[in-house]
């Protein structure tokens, strides 16, 4: 595909466009600035490097392939004002609010300046952008310019009221603009953050105002500032060579949120249902392969990785609770209500770092209490805190001071951070005393989790072992499907010792919520039932190991992975009980929509790692056992796809073309989830490594015939008796699938065996059927009520000592 350079002998007055980037964006400006002079000869392009020096502009060691190359130092900010401006923005904050005195800069040497984002590809001339600065003093494109559709796909129009009418990837400006961009600066010295719920988004938001208070040129053309906000509205196509967007050729192109890393997907920006995707055209597809490949040829692989403005002078991170202490100064500071905050990057003197003492000294709040002001930002950034102390005030205050000694996470943000450990509070701390005959039983009771599963099956156990206990609920953020209990958990413990049905990464979290807020002992016992879904744990859930003084898992696999982080605290592999159904679902095929042939199930949930589920190889899988459709049928059934569209759009890609393959992402009630595990042929999980394999059980309770990985901890209760078991081989895990460490290993089915189980099981119903009976009765042994209870009783069943106290296992 070729594009006119369009070259404009008419314009010969010096024009000048120029980008904003951090080092690790230099392979973009490079791509930006090539584009750009291709079709522009003779104009100047200019990148100002917000953690560049001088050094970079001139010299050996000077960035080549980016134009000009400019620091901050060039621009007409004083310096303070520019170390405030980096210590409480991000490199996306601090580069928007930037943009104002860098076009500023630029006017210096020429009539007019063109400001691009650096992810963008020039395809050619830009001349009505400098002819709309020159006769209106602003030019700007809109993210749209035709109504949107509301079809519930993304992005809709509460997104563009929340961005702003406007992109401000794209603004030109003359020299007449200057009380503009003088208003635009004053205004991002401070709110250039995204802050949606207040009406803030970067730079972009305040141009709304524009067109009313200086008036600009609105550049209508379709071929220009052409994304992933307005692709639906102009098509691209290719027209006697030429690529349009609409009716207008192609000349500026915005590839914001494209990863190279991540072909499949037009934009990480995209949310659950995006409207355009890359595989709707092949034109658009192409224009992004050619873009990954300059990326490429500019270093994209060699790219830097660390920000220049990451740290302090002293060694402090500045992570988001720094930066808000810093931002929430320079608004108190204009209406006199607090002083300026220190330089961050001044460099330390014989007494000491002026910053890092700054952020534990006493910040101005509306109860008279002063907390510090690294502790009043992390109590600002998490509700869950904030319900526990409402009130910084007298007591609250004292308390949660208290708490940020001893709660680990705070703990180990501020040791990460680089700040010394919290002071201690000054007020006396009250102390309570507890039952001492029972056991508090905490965890996600009334969630649709796995999580919340687990704690009610535990529940099972202890009521049939007759152990007093009372039911602690926790909320689970964000849980589409809350379970409706006939008794309602209460929020408050009443024995002294509890079982926290919470895994490693919420523990010490739930400990701080409950036990600190509630004034528990030293001396209280805690127990965790904990799952984990690999053979290793990171080393930094040790410290939630130690809090407790025994572990719970459901599976041989979860014991040695938390056994290995400490191996002197007792790890207990305990039953869960099955819950067993009584008589036949209710439910049909037809009624919950599903086919008639031969159907193999799979069910997973998008939060739990896409990849460690993977829906995607039992796709594979069944297209490999069933080239075309006509035999089977495979339902995949997902809850939670808007968290991970990119695996879901890689889903979707996966089965495309086959009628026979349906993807269902809905959030379905547990008696239709049963019902669906029920009315399968067969289930499949062909999963890279599992915790446990709730669904996997439910499945075989159901006399389901299962096609499971023969790994992790579904071997509690799968053989090769009972499942058909797919061989694997160990593989590491490898980038990109948070919480689990790269080094780590899992497992990697073998998809052409599980094909081949596939194709057997169809083809041999009856033997399948037979082994689904037989699943069902080994799984009601493995994992009994009865068992349960026999488990719990040996660990929990103790009598009063003379004492009170309760004796232990």
């Amino acid at each position: 595909m070729t594009q006119p350079t369009g070259a404009d002998a008419g314009h010969d007055a010096p024009m000048v466009a120029g980008t904003i980037v951090a080092r690790n964006y230099l392979p973009q400006a490079r791509v930006l600035a090539e584009s750009y002079q291709a079709h522009h000869p003779g104009h100047r392009f200019v990148t100002l490097l917000v953690d560049g020096d001088e050094r970079d502009a001139h010299g050996a060691h000077a960035v080549q392939g980016a134009g000009d190359i400019i620091a901050l130092a060039d621009l007409a900010v004083p310096p303070l004002q520019l170390h405030r401006m980096a210590g409480m923005y991000t490199v996306l904050e601090l580069s928007t609010a930037l943009k104002p005195a860098f076009l500023q800069a630029l006017l210096r040497d020429a009539p007019a300046a063109l400001y691009l984002d650096p992810d963008m590809q020039v395809f050619g001339a830009l001349h009505d952008a400098f002819d709309g600065a020159l006769s209106h003093g602003i030019s700007l494109t809109p993210h749209v310019v035709d109504p949107m559709p509301r079809d519930g796909l993304e992005p809709g129009e509460d997104r563009i009221r929340h961005s702003g009418i406007f992109n401000l990837g794209f603004i030109a400006v003359a020299a007449q603009a200057r009380p503009f961009l003088q208003w635009w600066h004053e205004r991002l010295e401070t709110d250039a953050v995204v802050d949606l719920p207040n009406a803030l988004f970067t730079d972009q938001r305040w141009i709304d105002w524009v067109p009313a208070l200086y008036g600009a040129k609105v550049l209508r053309d379709t071929g220009l500032n052409v994304a992933y906000w307005n692709l639906h509205e102009r098509p691209l196509s290719v027209r006697n060579g030429i690529v349009h967007a609409g009716d207008r050729p192609l000349r500026l192109l915005h590839l914001s949120g494209y990863e190279p890393s991540q072909p499949w997907q037009l934009s990480k920006h995209a949310s659950r249902a995006p409207r355009v995707r890359l595989t709707h055209s092949a034109v658009l597809a192409e224009l992004c392969d050619q873009y990954a490949a300059a990326l490429e040829r500019h270093g994209w692989n060699d790219r830097a990785r660390d920000y220049g403005w990451a740290t302090t002078a002293g060694g402090v991170a500045l992570d988001p609770l720094v930066r808000w202490a810093v931002r929430r100064s320079m608004l108190k500071a204009a209406t006199g209500a607090d002083s300026l905050p220190p330089d961050p990057f001044a460099q330390s003197d014989e007494t000491g770092d002026a910053f890092t003492e700054w952020l534990d000294s006493p910040a101005p709040g509306p109860w008279g209490v002063p907390v510090g002001r690294w502790a009043l930002s992390f109590w600002e950034a998490d509700p869950g805190v904030q319900a526990h102390f409402p009130r910084l005030d007298l007591d609250d205050a004292a308390n949660y001071q208290d708490w940020l000694t001893r709660f680990e996470p705070a703990v180990r943000r501020r040791a990460d951070a680089g700040l010394p450990p919290s002071p201690p509070p000054t007020l006396p701390l009250p102390s309570t005393q507890r039952e001492t005959g029972g056991w508090n039983l905490v965890g996600y009771a009334t969630s649709a989790h796995g999580v919340g599963e687990a704690a009610r099956r535990v529940r099972m156990g202890l009521e049939r072992a007759g152990l007093a206990h009372h039911a602690v609920a926790l909320p689970l953020a964000d849980d589409p499907l809350q379970h409706q209990r006939p008794r309602t958990p209460n929020d408050r413990l009443r024995f002294r010792d509890s079982i926290y049905c919470v895994n490693a990464d919420m523990l010490p979290h739930s400990l701080a919520r409950l036990e600190h807020h509630h004034r528990v002992r030293d001396d209280a016992r805690r127990v965790g039932l904990w799952f984990w879904e690999l053979a290793t744990m990171p080393t930094h859930f040790a410290d939630a190991l130690r809090t407790l003084e025994q572990v719970w898992v459901a599976s041989e696999f979860t014991a040695e992975a938390v056994q290995s982080l400490q191996p002197d605290i007792p790890v207990r592999v305990i039953t869960l009980p099955l819950p067993l159904r009584g008589q036949p679902t209710p439910y049909t095929r037809a009624s919950l929509g599903l086919p008639e042939e031969f159907l193999f199930v799979v069910n997973c949930d998008f939060n739990s790692v896409p990849d460690r589920k993977n829906p995607l190889g039992a796709v594979t899988a069944f297209r490999r056992a069933f080239p075309t459709p006509g035999t089977a049928h495979l339902v995949v059934k997902t809850v939670n796809a808007e968290r991970s569209p990119a695996h879901h759009d890689r889903l979707r890609r996966a089965a495309e073309g086959r009628c026979d393959i349906t993807l269902i992402d809905e959030v379905w009630p547990a008696t239709e989830v049963a019902a669906l595990h029920e009315l399968a042929d067969c289930y499949v999980s062909l999963h890279r490594s599992e915790g446990f394999g709730l669904n996997i059980a439910d499945a075989m309770e159901a006399a389901t015939p299962v096609i499971a990985t023969g790994y992790s901890g579904n071997m509690r209760f799968c053989d090769s008796s009972s499942t058909y078991l797919v061989p694997y081989t160990l593989v590491p895990v490898g980038p990109g699938q948070e919480p689990y460490d790269a080094d780590a290993e899992w497992a990697e089915p073998n998809l052409d065996i599980a094909a081949d189980m596939m194709r057997h099981i169809a083809t041999h119903p009856a033997e399948a059927a037979a082994m689904g009976a037989h699943a069902r009765q080994h799984v009601r042994a493995v994992l009994s009520v009865e068992a349960a209870c026999d488990d719990m009783k040996a660990v929990l069943h103790g009598r009063l000592a003379p004492d009170g106290a309760v004796t232990w296992w």
